[in-house]
């Protein structure tokens, strides 16, 4: 299974098999067994996304969906802070600290992780934003696999697996660092297909043709222009 489902089925069935043996044993029990679940389920998430397994996609993958990543939380990250607020249960009762803010405390410890990574703050910041996110949960959402993994890896702020440390553009000729072409890629316009420019190309022609089946006038101008 590739595409949305697959990323649902590994969300919200694969991610969370373990909690309740996370919650019920110590770090200790359940240690050898999360390590192996999780070299198991990011290597399912980097087969989907087509992305090599690095630090820096294990970190922005297990972030919730709100703080920019896809929500698939290892299950060695969560060990401890599971077993720790099913303990405090037991002993202090409503007084307890939860799981759910024990593990906030540990995504922000794990943005912070990020800050090591050249551009992972303005990828974050660019996920968080509203609207950004819906995708990833809505089962309405289609795209073929191919698509879907370029989705996934836009959000990741990943290069595709195996790719070349510089990367010279089929558009421009101009040699990138592979993270750099990233971002240089959508809206370079001398790639053909569908990027930055053809997209807005598209939309201003649509514009055109509205007003003028409208009978409206208008003044056409670059955005450079407006400055």
């Amino acid at each position: 299974i590739r595409g949305p489902q697959a990323l649902a089925l590994l969300s919200s069935c694969a991610a969370p098999k373990l909690d309740y043996a996370l919650r019920t044993h110590p770090v200790e029990v359940t240690l050898g067994i999360a390590k192996e679940f999780d070299a198991r389920m990011y290597a399912c998430l980097h087969q989907l996304a087509d992305v090599d397994d690095t630090e820096y996609v294990r970190l922005i993958s297990h972030l919730p969906a709100r703080e920019g990543g896809l929500g698939i939380t290892g299950s060695v990250a969560k060990a401890p802070h599971a077993y720790k607020a099913s303990a405090s249960a037991v002993q202090l009762g409503k007084e307890a600290p939860s799981q759910a803010a024990l593990m906030k405390q540990h995504y922000g410890e794990t943005v912070a992780a990020l800050q090591a990574f050249e551009g992972a703050s303005e990828l974050l910041a660019r996920n968080k934003k509203a609207g950004t996110s819906s995708w990833l949960n809505d089962p309405s959402f289609s795209a073929n696999a191919d698509v879907f993994s370029a989705l996934l890896r836009t959000r990741l702020g990943a290069p595709v697996a195996k790719c070349p440390s510089q990367v010279v553009c089929p558009g421009c000729s101009a040699t990138f660092g592979k993270f750099a072409f990233m971002s240089h890629a959508p809206g370079c316009v001398q790639i053909r297909g569908s990027n930055a420019s053809t997209c807005h190309a598209t939309l201003k022609n649509a514009f055109k043709r509205l007003l003028d089946h409208a009978g409206l006038r208008y003044e056409s101008a670059e955005p450079r222009e407006l400055l």
